[in-house]
């Protein structure tokens, strides 16, 4: 998952468990247009504990710098609250 440090000021690739969003999302497409099983590689525990209910919006995580940046010189009208 792409994510902003703004110690490095850059962004980075970082690895996250999946959300229990997107497990079940996973899992719904399991046979969906055939016979399908879905094999869950973590305990019960990880699941409750360890996961986000749901991933962490793009835009939380990115830097949003360079749009504002061009919206800027394109001078687009901007009103931060």
């Amino acid at each position: 998952m792409k994510v902003f440090n703004p110690k490095m000021g850059m962004d980075a690739l970082q690895v996250f468990p999946v959300s229990q969003a997107g497990a079940g999302q996973r899992s719904g497409r399991a046979g969906r247009t055939g016979p399908g099983t879905t094999y869950r590689l973590y305990t019960e525990g990880a699941y409750r504990q360890e996961m986000l209910p749901m991933t962490v919006p793009e835009i939380q995580r990115t830097n949003l710098a360079n749009t504002v940046l061009l919206l800027k010189s394109l001078k687009v009208g901007l009103s931060f609250d």
